[in-house]
C-alpha cells in the first residue's frame, strides 16, 4: 500500500468542496427567472399577471390569491373543492386545475438555467 501524501489529501478535500458548491449553487441560479401567471377559463386566457405580485383574482367562481410568487385557491364554488386542496404553486410548470369551473392557473416563464444535471 502506498503512502498517502499531503497533496493527495488537499486534492481530495478540494474536489469534495467543489462538488458541494455545485450542488448548493443551482437553486440560487433558479431564483433569477421571469415568471408569469396565466389563468385560463374554458380554453381561453382570462387573466395574465407578471410575478411576483400581491393580488386576488376571481375567475368564474374561483378566487386565486397571489402572495409574491406563490399562488393558491382561497375559494371555489365547485362541489368537490379539489383545487383548494392542491395548495400553493410557485415553480414554472406547476398548475392548479378546477375541472367543474373549467379554470386552469399555471405558472409559465423561462428560467436563466435551462437544465441541471446531477
Amino acid at each position: 500500500m502506498k503512502n498517502i501524501k499531503l497533496a493527495d489529501i488537499i486534492l481530495f478535500i478540494t474536489i469534495n468542496i467543489m462538488a458541494l458548491i455545485l450542488i448548493v449553487l443551482p437553486p440560487a441560479f433558479m431564483k433569477n427567472s421571469s415568471k408569469t401567471l396565466e389563468i385560463w377559463q374554458d380554453g381561453e386566457i382570462a387573466c395574465w399577471k407578471s410575478l411576483p405580485s400581491n393580488d386576488s383574482i376571481a375567475v368564474d367562481g374561483v378566487i386565486f390569491e397571489i402572495d409574491g410568487d406563490r399562488i393558491k385557491v382561497v375559494f371555489a364554488d365547485c362541489p368537490d373543492g379539489l383545487c383548494m386542496k392542491t395548495g400553493q404553486i410557485k415553480n414554472i410548470g406547476e398548475s392548479i386545475v378546477c375541472l367543474p369551473n373549467k379554470v386552469i392557473a399555471k405558472i409559465t416563464g423561462k428560467s436563466e438555467v435551462d437544465s441541471i444535471a446531477y
